[in-house]
C-alpha cells in the first residue's frame, strides 16, 4: 500500500472512530435518561395499586351518596303506586376489583330477587325508574319513549303509575313518550294523550286529552315536536306529536303503535332493513321536528342506484333549506347524532325501551359491573370513572415502556462496553496520524534529498576531490637510497639471528648414500652464507628509527593523487573547473548525507508504526463487524438499516 493510500484509509478511520466517539457519548447520555425514566416508571408502578384503591374508594363513597337517593326514589315510587311496604335496596359491592351493583327488594327484613321473585308489577315500576334516573344523569337527550311500561300492572296502578312518572318528568325535565294498551283515561290528567286510530285504510293519529304547561316557553324549550312515518311498516303517512314532558300512544293491539318505537330506534341507530319498507313501495321515510323549526329526514331505499349509492338517506333541514345530507347504510351520521343526541351507553340501550323486553337493569344480560357503572354517570362519577380508565391505560402504557425501555438499556450497555475503550483508540489514531504525517513529511524530505543527490552526485564527487586536491599538504621527498641500504641490513640481519644456532662443524659424509651428500652440500651452501652474513654483520650500522605516521598520510596522498591521474582528461577538468566557493556546499552535502543516514533508522520505525497501524485497522474492522452483530444491524440512534460500508463512509458525515 502506497503512502496515499495509506493516508487515506487512516482519515477513513479516524473519521469513523470520530463519529464512534459521538455515538458512543449519545449513547451514554440515552443510558444516563433512560434510567431516570425506568427508575421513574418503577416507582410509579410500584404506587399504581393505591392510586388503584383510593379512586376505587372514592368512587365507592360517591357511589353510597347517589345509591341513597336512588333507593329512597325507587322504594317511593313502588310504596305509592302498589301502596305496599317494600324498600328497594342497592347494595354496591367489588367484584373482580371493579365495582358492582345489586338491586334487590326488601320485604319484612328479607331480601328478594325483584325480577325472579317478585311480581311483574315491581319490576315494571322498578324499571321505569331506574330507566328515568340513569338518563337524568347522562349528558344526552333526556328522551325515552317506553313501549308498554306497564304491562304488568293492573288497570287500578296505572293512573298512580302515570302520576308519578309524569312528576319525575316534569321536574327532571325528561320527555317522556308511554305507548300503553291500557285505558286512554288512566293518563288524561298527567299530560298529552294520543290515541291511534284507523280509517280502513290509513292510520292516523288523535289527541284525546292534553295538559297545558303554563310554567313552559315551549317555543324556547329544545324538545322533539313530532315524528312522521311515511311508507314505514304499516304506516302510509302518520304523524305523533308530543308533549314536552309526558305524552301516552294508546289504542287497539295490533295497529301499529310500537312501529314509532321502532322508528326511533331505526333513526337513531341506523338499523333498518327493507322490511321496513312498505309493499310495493320504492322507499321508506321518517321526519323529526326539533325545536327551530329543525328537521332530520330519514330516508330507506329499496334499491340502489348510481345517485344513491346506499340503501339509507340522511339529511338536516333549517326550514326548507338543506343543511346537510349524507348517503350511509353502516352509521348514524354526525350531524345526526349531534342534533339527535339519542346514544347508547355501555351497549345498552336507555332511550327505547323493547315491548318484549320491559326491564331495565334488572336482568341477567346485564352483569353487575355494568350497571354500577351505568347508574354512576353523574359529572363526579364520570371523572373518577375517566380518571380509572386513564390509570388502567396508564399503567397498561408504562409496563410496555418500561419492558422496551429496560431492554433498551441493556443493548445500550452492550453497546457501551462494545465502544468502552472507543476515545482512547481515538486519541491513539490521532497520534498516529500525528507520526504519519511526520514520516510522510521525511519520506518528502528523503526524496528530495535522493533527487538532490542524483543530480549533484558527479558535483559531489568533484567537490570531494578538489578538496583533496586543495588540501593536500606539499609532499617532501627523500633520498631513498640510503633508506632501502638499511632496510636491506635490516632483512640480513634477522635472517643471520635464525642461523645462529647451526652446527659449523661438518658430520663426516658417507658418499655411498647421495641423501646424505644432498644434505652436506646444502649445509656447505648454508655455511658459505653464514661466513658472509658474519662479514655483514661486523659491518652493520645501527639504524635510526623515525616517526612514519607522517610517512603513511604521504603514502596515503600519493595512492590518491594517482588515482585522480587515472581519471580522463575530460572528467580531470570538470574537476578543476569547480570553483573553491562551493565548498561550503560540499560541507552542506555530507551533512545531508549523514541526516539520510540517520533517517534510515526513523523509517525503519515508521515502517514498523506502519504495520501496527495495519494490526490496528484489522481490529477496528473486527469491532465494527461485532457491534453490528450486536445491534442486529440497526443503527441506534435512527433506527434504520446499517452495514459496515454504511459505518466507513456514510455515518459520520449523517
Amino acid at each position: 500500500m502506497n503512502t496515499l493510500d495509506l493516508e487515506t484509509k487512516i482519515n477513513t478511520i479516524l473519521e469513523d472512530c470520530l463519529y464512534l466517539v459521538a455515538l458512543f457519548k449519545n449513547l451514554e447520555a440515552d443510558k444516563t435518561s433512560l434510567f431516570t425514566k425506568i427508575e421513574t416508571n418503577k416507582k410509579w408502578l410500584l404506587k399504581q395499586p393505591d392510586y388503584g384503591k383510593f379512586l376505587q374508594h372514592l368512587q365507592t363513597v360517591l357511589h353510597q351518596k347517589n345509591i341513597g337517593a336512588f333507593s329512597e326514589l325507587l322504594s317511593y315510587f313502588v310504596k305509592d303506586v302498589l301502596k305496599k311496604d317494600k324498600d328497594i335496596v342497592l347494595e354496591l359491592y367489588t367484584y373482580h376489583n371493579l365495582p358492582a351493583l345489586r338491586i334487590e327488594a326488601l320485604n319484612q327484613g328479607c331480601k328478594e330477587n325483584i325480577y325472579e321473585g317478585n311480581g311483574g308489577s315491581i319490576a315494571n315500576i322498578v324499571s321505569t325508574g331506574l330507566r328515568l334516573i340513569t338518563l337524568s344523569r347522562l349528558n344526552h337527550r333526556k328522551f325515552i319513549i317506553l313501549d308498554e311500561p306497564d304491562c304488568w300492572l293492573k288497570p287500578e296502578h296505572i293512573p298512580l303509575f302515570a302520576k308519578i312518572i309524569g312528576e319525575i318528568s316534569s321536574k327532571l325535565k325528561i320527555q317522556t313518550v308511554i305507548i300503553s294498551h291500557h285505558k286512554w283515561e288512566y293518563f288524561k290528567n298527567y299530560g298529552k294523550v294520543v290515541e291511534l286510530k284507523s280509517d280502513g285504510k290509513n292510520l292516523y293519529t288523535e289527541t284525546i286529552h292534553e295538559v297545558i304547561q303554563d310554567d313552559l316557553d315551549l317555543e324556547q324549550e329544545d324538545y322533539i315536536r313530532s315524528i312522521r312515518l311515511r311508507q314505514f311498516m304499516s304506516h302510509t303517512d302518520t304523524e305523533l306529536q308530543f308533549h314536552p314532558y309526558l305524552t301516552c300512544l294508546t289504542g287497539e293491539n295490533d295497529l301499529g303503535k310500537s312501529v314509532f318505537s321502532t322508528a326511533f330506534k331505526a333513526f337513531a341507530y341506523n338499523d333498518s332493513s327493507d322490511s321496513y319498507i312498505q309493499h310495493h313501495k320504492s322507499e321508506a321515510q321518517i321526519l323529526i321536528t326539533l325545536s327551530e323549526n329543525r328537521n332530520l329526514l330519514w330516508q330507506r331505499f329499496l334499491q340502489t342506484t348510481q345517485e344513491n349509492p346506499q340503501k339509507v338517506k340522511y339529511s338536516l333541514f333549517k326550514g326548507n333549506d338543506l343543511i346537510a345530507s349524507e348517503f350511509n347504510s353502516d352509521s348514524t351520521p354526525k350531524f345526526i347524532s349531534d342534533e339527535l343526541n339519542i346514544l347508547t351507553t355501555e351497549d345498552i340501550d336507555v332511550h327505547i325501551g323493547n315491548q318484549k323486553t320491559p326491564v331495565f337493569l334488572l336482568g341477567s344480560d346485564v352483569k353487575p359491573q355494568e350497571r354500577a357503572k351505568i347508574l354512576s354517570l353523574g359529572r363526579e362519577s364520570l371523572i373518577i370513572q375517566k380518571m380509572m380508565e386513564n390509570l388502567k391505560i396508564k399503567t397498561k402504557t408504562l409496563k410496555s415502556s418500561l419492558k422496551e425501555d429496560e431492554s433498551r438499556y441493556f443493548n445500550i450497555t452492550r453497546s457501551l462496553n462494545v465502544l468502552d475503550n472507543i476515545e482512547n483508540q481515538h486519541d491513539k489514531l490521532s497520534s498516529l496520524k500525528k507520526s504519519f504525517i511526520e514520516y510522510k513529511n521525511k519520506q518528502i524530505q528523503i526524496e528530495e534529498l535522493k533527487t538532490f543527490l542524483k543530480e549533484f552526485k558527479t558535483i559531489s564527487l568533484l567537490n570531494n576531490i578538489n578538496k583533496i586536491q586543495y588540501n593536500l599538504p606539499k609532499l617532501k621527498f627523500f633520498n631513498t637510497t640510503e633508506l632501502n641500504k638499511i632496510m636491506f641490513d635490516l632483512y640480513v640481519y634477522k635472517e643471520l639471528s635464525l642461523l645462529t644456532s647451526i652446527n659449523r662443524e661438518l658430520p663426516k659424509v658417507d658418499f655411498k648414500n647421495t641423501q646424505d651428500l644432498t644434505k652436506t652440500i646444502n649445509r656447505l651452501y648454508w655455511t658459505e652464507k653464514a661466513a658472509t652474513i658474519s662479514k655483514i654483520n661486523n659491518n652493520l650500522i645501527k639504524p635510526v628509527f623515525k616517526n612514519i605516521s607522517e610517512l603513511k598520510q604521504i603514502i596515503n596522498q600519493i595512492q590518491l593523487h594517482i588515482n585522480i591521474g587515472s581519471l580522463d582528461s575530460i572528467e580531470y577538468q570538470k574537476l578543476k573547473s569547480i570553483d573553491n566557493d562551493k565548498k561550503h556546499q560540499i560541507i552542506e552535502l555530507k551533512q545531508m548525507i549523514e541526516s539520510l543516514n540517520n533517517n534510515k533508522d526513523e523509517l525503519s520505525s515508521l515502517q514498523e508504526k506502519q504495520n501496527n497501524l495495519k494490526v490496528w485497522e484489522i481490529k477496528i474492522n473486527k469491532e465494527i463487524e461485532d457491534f453490528l452483530a450486536l445491534n442486529q444491524s440497526l443503527c441506534p440512534t435512527c433506527k434504520q438499516t446499517i452495514d459496515k460500508q454504511h459505518i466507513w463512509k456514510n455515518s459520520y458525515h449523517d
